[in-house]
């Protein structure tokens, strides 16, 4: 892909796999001529801090993205349903009264 193939006042990042594993990215832009510098430098920075960050900070990408699909399983109904067995502590300690109850209307 040339960076002429892209839209006028576009950016594009293409991430491509390598075969001994990882990848690469390139990022351009077809930004219009008529833009001045200062218009098109913003968004030329961000431009450059997504291929900073896709290439040296791929782990915390990877984190986020299996992050969300927990999220979105939970959200569905697909993902595991959260279940809490409480310590054989903490019902002792209820037991005992050593817990203090709280108003649960005077909760901000």
């Amino acid at each position: 892909m040339k960076y002429s193939d892209l839209p006028l006042n576009s950016m594009g990042i293409v991430i491509h796999l390598e075969e001994e594993g990882g990848f690469g990215v390139t990022v351009m832009h077809n930004i219009s001529e008529d833009w001045s510098e200062e218009e098109a430098e913003p968004y030329l920075d961000i431009l450059n801090g997504l291929n900073m960050v896709l290439t040296n900070g791929y782990d915390m990408l990877g984190m986020y993205g299996a992050l969300g699909r927990v999220v979105k399983d939970y959200i569905e109904g697909d993902g595991p349903e959260i279940e809490f067995e409480p310590d054989e502590e903490l019902l002792q300690a209820i037991e005992d009264r050593k817990v203090v109850p709280f108003n649960k209307k005077k909760l901000n």
